[in-house]
């Protein structure tokens, strides 16, 4: 009897042995083992902000993939909402939420207020955030004078508007591309209703809040690329489309 439990054990070890782990160390003292096949993702945080290596680490109903980015203890998108429909399937309007020079990989989708109205535009378990929880992020870095530099992707262009590469902020000596937030946010533009047409690529950023401002406006954050400053003139007409980002209730 012992030696089949003995045989039994060897070869329960052997299997361990096997298997790809995460060994947590301190002191050169093992404390805690986690098997891989466990693991979708692996943060490691310092201070206000944290980046996540991702592993497929967020997925819409459509099957777009996200990064996400802990800032302040809570986990963001760190790309632009994709998505074509609601998270319980059913439809959103979609003409003009797509620009049609770039497509949707770069800058993702453009929404009207309405949608982030509906309260499924996100994943479930991840929301569309409030105009405090957005508050909250610009407070760590600098206040509204200064915290956009932080939450823009440092990816820019000496080129004229005209022949900005897709993706790119054109450049600004006062404008601070830095990104140390690792928000990434990158130079979009939006969809100006009353004008029908795409605006700003290259130079302006917009992101919807969930935060109502009265029947025909709500809040959303807006950056440029001339300073750092974040726009504090917050209120914008719900027809018009900007891009979302979601956060982790």
């Amino acid at each position: 009897m012992k030696k089949i439990l003995l045989l039994f054990c060897m070869s329960f070890f052997m299997q361990l042995q096997a298997q790809d782990s995460l060994y947590v160390m301190k002191n050169g003292l093992i404390r805690e083992v986690i098997a891989t096949i466990d693991i979708d993702s692996i943060t490691y945080s310092r201070g206000t902000s944290s980046f996540t290596i991702p592993a497929d680490s967020l997925i819409d109903i459509d099957g777009n993939k996200y990064p996400l980015v802990l800032i302040n203890g809570k986990f963001w998108m760190a790309s632009n909402l994709k998505v074509s429909k609601n998270n319980d399937g059913s439809g959103i309007f979609l003409a003009n939420s797509i620009h049609p020079s770039i497509g949707l990989d770069i800058y993702g989708r453009y929404y009207t207020y309405f949608d982030v109205a509906s309260a499924k535009i996100c994943p479930i378990g991840w929301k569309v955030p409030s105009k405090a929880e957005y508050d909250a992020v610009i407070a760590l870095y600098g206040g509204y004078p200064n915290a956009g530099g932080d939450l823009k992707s440092d990816f820019t262009t000496q080129n004229t508007i005209n022949t900005v590469p897709q993706g790119a902020w054109v450049y600004s000596a006062t404008g601070g591309f830095t990104n140390t937030s690792g928000f990434t946010a990158v130079p979009s533009g939006f969809f100006n209703h009353g004008n029908n047409r795409f605006e700003s690529n290259g130079i302006f950023t917009g992101f919807w809040t969930s935060t109502e401002v009265n029947f025909t406006n709500a809040h959303y954050i807006g950056m440029a690329n001339v300073n750092k400053a974040i726009d504090s003139n917050t209120s914008q007409s719900k027809n018009n489309r900007f891009n979302i980002r979601c956060i982790q209730e």
